[in-house]
């Protein structure tokens, strides 16, 4: 009985096996023939940037995004920023809305709730956020 359990255990690999290899003909390159690989890897850009780079980048253009409170944002902000509050029910799903594939600079008073916003955009698919750290509190042009 074992020797009839082994037998066709190895003729089951045998079939495994040989069912899985692939046939090669045609397949092979000439040598003047050019393999081209395209990587489908996503990438993504988070960074928290000082007043001067953030001044930088604005003027590359993209999105400015403000996500203080609107009380907050009544006694300044940067100019041309979109403000999405981010003590709004909504907040994730206004963020979600925003074009993954544009360049955007977050900011709010010190960095804390920016900082938490580029770490959620990030993981949303964005491909390029930046931080102002230190928020509007250390933004020099006020």
């Amino acid at each position: 009985m074992n020797k009839l359990k082994l037998s066709l255990y190895i003729l089951s690999i045998g079939l495994i096996v040989f069912s899985c290899s692939e046939s090669t003909e045609g397949n092979e390159l000439n040598n003047n023939e050019l393999v081209t690989v395209i990587s489908t890897e996503v990438y993504s850009i988070t960074k928290n940037v000082n007043a001067a780079e953030f001044e930088v980048l604005i003027h590359k253009g993209g999105l400015l995004i403000d996500v203080r409170t609107p009380g907050e944002v009544a006694n300044g902000a940067i100019e041309g920023n979109i403000n999405i509050n981010f003590n709004s029910p909504s907040f994730k799903s206004d963020i979600e809305k925003l074009d993954k594939n544009v360049q955007v600079l977050v900011y709010c008073a010190s960095g804390g709730r920016s900082g938490k916003t580029m770490g959620m955009m990030k993981d949303m698919g964005f491909k390029e956020v930046y931080n102002l750290k230190g928020g509007y509190n250390g933004w020099p042009n006020k």
